[in-house]
C-alpha cells in the first residue's frame, strides 16, 4: 500500500510505548510520519503552521482502504483559554469540510461489529484507541479469536454528531441537517453492553458530561445497554486520558476499572471539596475579560435582558444579533471589536422565525449571508442536553453571540416541592459555565415579576436572586411611566460584574424595527423631567417658582425635580435660584 510520509520513528515508537502502543501496534495502524509541507497537503492547509506530525489513517473495518487521514501535530499553536492558562489549539486536524468518522484499528474483522456478544468501548481519540486494542488482547495468546472488547475512537466527545445531508429551509434556502453520523450505522447495537470511555475531564467538564449524556440516549434510542466508565478517586493529576493511566498502571487494572464500569444511571461521582490557602488563592490566574459590544456586552459569559411584556427585548437582542454578525456597531456607536456568528432561539413567539425574518428584512445593515441561524419551537428545555445540544452547535458555528428567548419557555415544568432558588440558579449557572467554556455570551431574555413595581431595576427579574447571581450581568428594558403609553423611547439599563453601569434612553424606529440613541449617561432615568423642562422653557433660565407655575406642580416638586437634573448634570445654575439646560446637552 502506498501511503504518505515515512515510518515513524525510533523517538516517535519511544512515546507511543509510553501510551502503551507497542511497535506492531503502531505497524497494524499504519502510522506515518509526515513533514509540514506533506501534513499540510494532508488536511487541506496552507500557511506559516508548523503540520509535522504523525498521520493516523481510517480504514474501514474488512479492508485495506484509506477512507480519510486524521493529522497529530507534533508543535501546535497555543493559545489562553478562560483561566488565562496556555493551551494546545488544533493538535488534532482533519481535512475541511470532512464529515465525522468512527476510527476503527486497522484490521479489524466486520463480524466484530455484528457480534452483540462483543462489548464495545468508545474512547476519544486514535491515539486512546489504539492503547485500548492493546489492552483488549492482552494476555488471551495467539490462539484467541476475538478481544475482550471492541475499542472505537471518536475524534472528540462530540465526534459521534456532525452535518449528515442537506434540508431545504422556511425561505427555501439549503441548510446543513445535524445529527448522528452515519458510521455509527455499521455496528449493531440492538442488547450490546457498550461502556463510554471519556477523559478525567468527565469529573468536572460540563461540555462533556453533556456530550455522553447526549451519547448515551442516542446509544439507548439504538437499544445498546451503555455503561460509563468510572475514573478512580485518587487518580494522579498528571493523567488525562486512559492512555495515561494504562502507563502508570498497566493493563491488568484497565481491566479490572473497565468491568467496574456502571450502568449509566449509577455511574455519577462527586468530587471532594478542595481547600484553597492564601498563596493558592493569589496565585489564581486573572481571567481575561473582554467586550463583545464595546460598553453593552461583555464576553465570555451569561447576561440576562430583563423587561415586561411588549418593551421591546427582542428588538434590541435582534439588532445585537446583526452588529455582531455584520462587525458593525450597535447602534452605531458602539462598536464590536471582533465579528462572529450568532444563533437565535426563538421560543417565546409562536410565529418567532417570522418575527426575525421582518426584523431582518428592514435593518439598515445590509444582513444577506450573515452567519445568523435561528431555531424555533425546540422539543429540548433547559438541562444538561440542552446545554449539550447548544455547546455542539456553538462549536460547530463558532458563535460569538447566543440568543435565548426567553428563560420562560425554555425552563422545564417545575414539579411540586421543588427548590426554586437552587434550580433556577443551576439552570443559568450552566447556561453561563458554558459561555465561558465557549469563549461566547449568551443573551437570556425573560421577564420583569409581576410584583416587582417599585423595586431597583436591577431586583425585577421574574424568579429568585438566584438568576442574577448566576450570570456576569443584566439589562433592563422599560417603558417610562410618565410618556405616553405609545412613546417610541424607552429606558436600558446595564450593570455587570466586571463593567461600567450605563444608562441610555433608546428610540424604537418603526420603519427600520431597530434602535437608535436618544441620550446617554445618569440623565437617562430623569427623561420625561427633561422632556417638560425643555418643552416649557428651552433655552430660558427658571426657577422653582417658575418651574411650579408652568407645570401645576408644587413648589416642593418643582424644587425635587431641579435638584435631580442638576445633580444629573442636564441644568446648570446661572443665578440664584435660577438654571437653563446644560450647553453640552444634546438631544437627538
Amino acid at each position: 500500500m502506498n501511503l504518505p510520509g515515512s515510518p515513524v520513528t525510533a523517538e516517535d515508537l519511544t512515546r507511543l510505548a509510553a501510551c502503551g502502543i507497542s511497535a506492531d501496534g503502531a505497524a497494524r495502524a499504519m502510522l506515518r510520519r509526515v513533514t509540514s509541507t506533506q501534513g499540510a497537503a494532508i488536511v487541506g492547509r496552507n500557511g506559516t503552521g508548523d503540520y509535522a506530525g504523525i498521520i493516523f489513517p481510517y480504514v474501514s473495518p474488512g479492508t485495506e482502504d484509506v477512507r480519510e487521514y486524521r493529522l497529530r501535530r507534533d508543535h501546535p499553536e497555543l493559545e489562553y483559554d478562560a483561566s488565562g492558562k496556555p493551551k494546545e489549539r488544533d493538535k488534532y486536524l482533519s481535512p475541511p469540510g470532512r464529515g465525522n468518522m468512527l476510527y476503527f484499528v486497522p484490521g479489524t474483522p466486520p463480524e466484530f461489529l455484528a457480534d452483540t456478544t462483543l462489548p464495545l468501548v468508545i474512547t476519544e481519540g486514535e491515539k486512546k484507541t489504539l492503547a485500548l486494542w492493546a489492552v483488549a488482547w492482552d494476555g488471551l495468546g495467539d490462539t484467541a479469536e476475538r478481544p475482550l472488547f471492541l475499542p472505537v475512537g471518536l475524534s472528540g466527545v462530540w465526534g459521534w454528531r456532525g452535518s449528515i445531508g442537506k434540508a431545504n429551509g422556511p425561505d427555501g434556502d439549503r441548510r446543513n441537517v445535524k445529527g448522528a453520523i452515519p458510521d455509527l450505522g455499521r455496528i449493531e447495537w440492538k442488547n450490546r453492553k457498550v461502556i463510554i470511555l471519556f477523559d478525567r475531564n468527565t469529573r468536572n467538564n460540563e461540555s462533556v458530561q453533556a456530550a455522553r449524556a447526549q451519547l448515551t440516549a442516542e446509544l439507548r434510542r439504538r437499544r445498546a445497554n451503555v455503561f460509563w466508565f468510572v475514573w478512580p478517586g485518587k487518580t494522579p493529576d498528571s493523567v488525562n486520558g486512559i492512555d495515561d493511566l494504562l502507563a502508570i498502571t498497566g493493563p491488568a487494572r484497565i481491566l479490572e476499572l473497565i468491568d467496574a464500569a456502571k450502568p449509566y444511571r449509577t455511574a455519577a461521582t462527586v468530587e471532594p471539596p478542595v481547600g484553597l490557602t492564601v498563596d493558592d488563592l493569589l496565585a489564581l490566574p486573572t481571567p481575561a475579560r473582554h467586550m463583545l459590544i464595546e460598553t453593552v456586552l461583555p464576553t465570555p459569559g451569561g447576561m440576562l435582558l430583563v423587561g415586561s411584556h411588549k418593551t421591546g427585548k427582542t428588538v434590541a437582542a435582534v439588532q445585537m444579533a446583526i452588529s455582531v454578525a455584520s462587525g458593525q456597531a450597535f447602534m452605531g456607536l458602539y462598536k464590536v471589536p471582533k465579528s462572529g456568528a450568532v444563533i437565535i432561539v426563538e421560543q417565546d413567539d409562536p410565529a418567532g422565525d417570522l418575527a426575525v425574518r421582518d426584523y431582518l428584512k428592514v435593518s439598515p445593515i445590509p444582513v444577506a449571508g450573515l452567519p445568523i441561524v435561528t431555531f424555533t419551537r425546540l422539543q429540548l428545555r433547559f438541562g444538561p442536553e440542552f446545554c449539550g445540544w447548544l455547546d455542539f452547535e456553538i462549536r460547530d458555528r463558532h458563535a460569538k453571540l447566543v440568543i435565548l428567548d426567553s428563560y420562560t419557555a425554555l425552563r422545564p415544568h417545575r414539579r411540586p416541592g421543588l427548590d426554586i432558588v437552587k434550580t433556577e440558579q443551576e439552570e443559568v449557572g450552566l447556561l453561563d459555565a458554558l459561555a465561558k467554556r465557549t469563549g461566547s455570551t449568551i443573551l437570556i431574555l425573560t421577564h420583569d415579576s409581576k410584583g416587582s413595581f417599585g423595586m431597583d431595576w436591577s431586583d425585577r427579574t421574574a424568579g429568585t436572586f438566584a438568576m442574577g447571581a448566576a450570570v456576569e450581568g443584566q439589562m433592563h428594558v422599560s417603558r417610562f411611566r410618565d410618556l405616553a403609553v405609545n412613546a417610541p423611547e424607552r429606558l436600558i439599563q446595564i450593570r455587570g460584574r466586571h463593567i461600567e453601569d450605563v444608562e441610555a434612553v433608546l428610540r424604537f424606529r418603526r420603519e427600520t424595527l431597530d434602535y437608535e440613541m436618544v441620550l446617554e449617561g445618569g440623565a437617562a432615568s430623569l427623561y420625561p423631567e427633561l422632556l417638560q423642562v425643555k418643552n416649557e422653557f428651552g433655552d430660558t433660565a427658571f426657577g422653582p417658582k417658575e418651574l411650579s407655575h408652568q407645570t401645576g406642580a408644587s413648589r416642593a416638586t418643582a424644587n425635587r425635580i431641579i435638584c435631580r437634573l442638576a445633580g444629573a448634570g442636564i441644568l446648570t445654575r446661572v443665578g440664584f435660584g435660577e438654571y437653563r439646560l446644560s450647553a453640552g446637552l444634546h438631544l437627538k
